[in-house]
């Protein structure tokens, strides 16, 4: 095998597992609910009081709050669903369905989440393992736009205003945390 047939298959197995990694991080059945979970659980990270809290109440509070949006979500689907004059609107199983397919919501909390507990575990204070959170918020956020702009084989340009637009998000989230 030359030298080029090496580097090529290399970069096609650099591909592959950078593809892997991005549906696995953002799946392209439902990347709205993962997009909405990473924001609400980096927000909710960035609400969290800079009080000496018990890691448990921080960690109870996001993850309550992040069940209560995922099943709101879904909630206000199958309701949006069964409010329009169609009469092959799903009934109220249709809500269920929905709990199934807006559980990207939950899933695109989990990372943060698990930061979280692993500062923790790794001796952080309750207060560095809620930024060290909310700065893996930030990071899968630019993250996503990122895959994004490769799923779309978007140019530098627009690839470019997409984190721009990201990183204002991203602002947004951090003034939260200045603020309170």
């Amino acid at each position: 095998m030359s030298a080029g047939e090496v580097g090529a298959e290399s970069a096609g197995r650099g591909r592959s597992l950078a593809r892997t990694i991005g549906n696995f991080l953002l799946p392209a059945s439902n990347p709205v609910g993962t997009v909405y979970g990473t924001l609400a659980v980096g927000v909710l990270f960035a609400a969290e009081s800079t009080e000496p809290n018990p890691a448990l109440q921080d960690i109870a509070a996001v993850v309550g709050t992040l069940i209560v949006y995922w099943l709101a979500h879904a909630y206000a689907y199958g309701l949006a669903a069964r409010l329009t004059p169609d009469p092959d609107a799903p009934p109220i199983h249709g809500v269920l369905r929905e709990l199934g397919r807006q559980w990207t919501i939950v899933r695109g909390g989990l990372t943060e989440i698990l930061v979280f507990v692993l500062a923790l575990a790794f001796g952080a204070s309750s207060h560095k393992a809620v930024i060290a959170a909310l700065v893996s918020s930030i990071v899968l956020l630019i993250l996503f736009e990122t895959i994004a702009g490769v799923r779309g084989q978007l140019g530098r340009k627009a690839l470019a205003g997409q984190i721009a637009m990201c990183l204002l998000m991203c602002a947004g989230i951090l003034a939260i945390k200045f603020i309170l």
